[in-house]
């Protein structure tokens, strides 16, 4: 079996067709070999990092709605961009103590319907994003870990967490479906 390398983790040949057929019927495109073999690398430390412009700890995109914060986890449209494992627990593990829904959409810069569909997950976040909701958005090349621990095998993926504990997977770039989880859930 052959073994590729893909940012530190081991995946086998067997798994990595899986996720690129996963991929192919969610209309994501999978890396090219030149991205496979350079991710990673360049995203660590340069621009690419930035949203709009706003880096962090945890990134996050604010709309032009008032935020307030309330135990680290704010109210008004605000889209998390954690980086790291820890930090898609921290807010998860707050946002649990709240009852709040954690909506999380994992995420590739290579993944056409990704990008397509970012700026509707961030309208969603200003629509619905309130006392009730936490919306995070995850890149899985620069938080690989995060995706391993929730089995993330296609992008895009949308996890419905409540309670700590996921309610809801949905595959692919199904935004009505989203919208009635997210009511269904809240």
């Amino acid at each position: 079996m052959v073994l590729l390398s893909f940012r530190g983790l081991l995946v086998t040949a067997a798994v990595a067709f899986v996720a690129c057929t996963v991929a192919v019927v969610h209309g994501c495109t999978s890396p090219s070999p030149s991205q496979l073999k350079t991710c990673g690398n360049n995203h660590s430390n340069n621009n690419s990092n930035l949203l709009f412009g706003i880096r962090s700890e945890s990134k996050k995109v604010a709309s032009a709605s008032s935020i307030v914060l309330i135990n680290g986890i704010s109210r008004g449209g605000e889209l998390h961009e954690p980086s790291t494992l820890k930090e898609v627990n921290d807010l998860v593990t707050r946002a649990g103590i709240q009852n709040k829904l954690v909506v999380i959409d994992f995420t590739a810069s290579w993944c056409g319907p990704c990008q397509q569909i970012a700026p509707v997950y961030k309208q969603m976040a200003d629509e619905f994003g309130n006392e009730e909701v936490v919306f995070l958005k995850v890149d899985v090349d620069e938080c690989p870990d995060a995706a391993a621990k929730y089995s993330v095998k296609a992008m895009p993926t949308f996890l419905l967490i409540k309670g700590g504990q996921v309610a809801k997977t949905i595959l692919g770039a199904n935004i009505p479906e989203l919208k009635t989880a997210i009511d269904m859930y809240k």
